[in-house]
């Protein structure tokens, strides 16, 4: 019996207590958890079940507080869609299976004169035209598909697994909806239209070869005088 106790306090009760020990240390890290400690009676006990509790809600705040931070990073301030660094990351897990971009759609969305409204409605009128057509895109296409603001005036979408014709369609509902919308001027009545031209390819080897086929059509959209979709 004697030797069995010892056994037992030598083999799991002392490793026991030192993981509880290492547990409350690794909790305590936390300055949430540690103004909960200070605010523990002194010499109360805390089981190993509790501490592993304990480090368990820290490490979970931990994770969302990462999640936020990754969110706010990917994400473009003015409008709400995603940015180039959100771009990067799709790219870097698609690019790990180049025969996706074979089903891949990738339109370019641009808007046409961009820097007339801006000169002559000024820059906070530019940006409520641009949150405005984020607006338009955000409603016209699936969830499961990625709306990035690429620049100062054009946004990207891209699309899985789409025909032709449905992708067509849909960037002609997309130009329709934005050419038909009034924006408001602050301190008038003037209702200002403005006009998008897109330009969309599907299928390539590469990202890159994707994105040229998409600029193409997109140069082809403005040749026809803007407010037009090639692809």
């Amino acid at each position: 019996a004697l030797l069995t106790l010892n056994y037992a306090q030598r083999r799991v009760f002392s490793p026991l207590i030192k993981a509880r020990t290492l547990i409350l240390d690794l909790s305590r890290s936390s300055n949430h958890w540690t103004d909960e400690m200070n605010m523990t009676t002194k010499g109360e006990f805390l089981s190993l079940f509790e501490a592993i509790d304990r480090l368990q809600r820290m490490l979970q705040q931990r994770d969302a507080f990462e999640f936020q931070l990754k969110n706010i990073a990917n994400t473009d301030p003015l409008t709400g869609v995603s940015n180039r660094l959100a771009l990067s990351e799709y790219l870097k897990i698609v690019e790990s299976y180049p025969q996706k971009f074979t089903q891949t759609c990738l339109m370019i969305i641009d808007i046409d004169r961009f820097k007339q409204v801006n000169d002559q409605y000024g820059h906070i009128v530019g940006d409520h035209v641009i949150v405005s057509i984020a607006e338009q895109l955000k409603q016209n296409i699936r969830s499961s598909d990625l709306i990035v603001r690429y620049g100062g005036d054009e946004f990207l979408i891209l699309l899985e697994q789409v025909q032709f014709v449905d992708a067509r369609l849909l960037a002609e509902k997309i130009r329709m909806a934005i050419s038909l919308e009034e924006i408001g001027l602050s301190g008038s009545d003037e209702k200002l239209h403005v006009s998008v031209s897109i330009g969309f390819a599907i299928g390539a080897a590469s990202w890159i070869e994707l994105l040229e086929q998409a600029d193409r059509s997109l140069l082809r959209a403005k040749a026809r005088g803007r407010n037009a979709v090639e692809g």
